[in-house]
């Protein structure tokens, strides 16, 4: 917990906000919240701790980064509010300060996983959209979960009528069982099928097929 005063001074401060960025007391009685507030936060705050002096609102809640004694950014997630005297007239801001730098950086971790998960899943769409080879993919049930145009064009069919198991429509039926066993295979295999060359990895896995 923290209290400012109107001119960003630092009023009273507990231990906890002390840890927090770094600082004891007496340093930060001598400086401004301005004064150790990330740039690029700083006017966001500035427009709230206004409002809330001007009685535009009762209240506000930013997350933001201080700058540590030690120059590492520190994220936070501070609540403030106005303590006026009995006159309204205020006197100063109150805020509790909580440490949010583990749930941004999480966050942070797991934006990165889903962007790198969206390029490779892009990347992969390419390559089979424009692979001069038909390529196919079904789940483990044998439902068709992807398949490219080329295959299409060598199975003579579309994509709607691909959809579920309507790709079983483009094996021979004496070929059914035995590409069956060959994708329930922990290794998969390749077989040669009648009018096609058919590659066979696991059900969910793709399958490339060839003229």
């Amino acid at each position: 917990m923290v209290t400012f005063l109107p001119n960003g001074r630092f009023f009273r401060i507990n231990q906890k906000f002390c840890d927090i960025v770094g600082y004891d007391r007496a340093e930060l009685l001598a400086k401004t919240y301005f004064e150790i507030t990330h740039p690029e936060d700083l006017q966001a705050d500035l427009a709230y701790a206004r409002s809330l002096y001007a009685s535009e609102i009762a209240n506000y809640s930013i997350e933001k980064r201080y700058i540590r004694k030690d120059g590492i950014p520190v994220w936070v997630n501070l609540s403030a509010s106005l303590v006026r005297n009995s006159e309204g007239v205020p006197q100063y801001s109150l805020a509790v300060v909580e440490d949010i730098s583990v749930r941004k950086q999480v966050e942070a971790n797991l934006e990165r996983a889903y962007n790198s998960l969206q390029e490779r899943e892009e990347l992969y769409r390419t390559l089979t959209t424009h692979a001069p080879v038909g390529i196919f993919q079904t789940n483990a049930e044998g439902e068709i979960t992807f398949v490219n145009e080329q295959w299409c064009e060598i199975a003579g069919m579309t994509r709607e009528e691909v959809t579920d198991n309507g790709w079983r429509e483009a094996l021979h039926p004496e070929d059914w069982n035995a590409c069956e066993q060959c994708g329930k295979s922990p290794s998969g295999s390749t077989s040669s099928k009648r009018g096609k060359n058919m590659a066979v990895a696991k059900c969910w896995q793709p399958k490339q097929c060839g003229r």
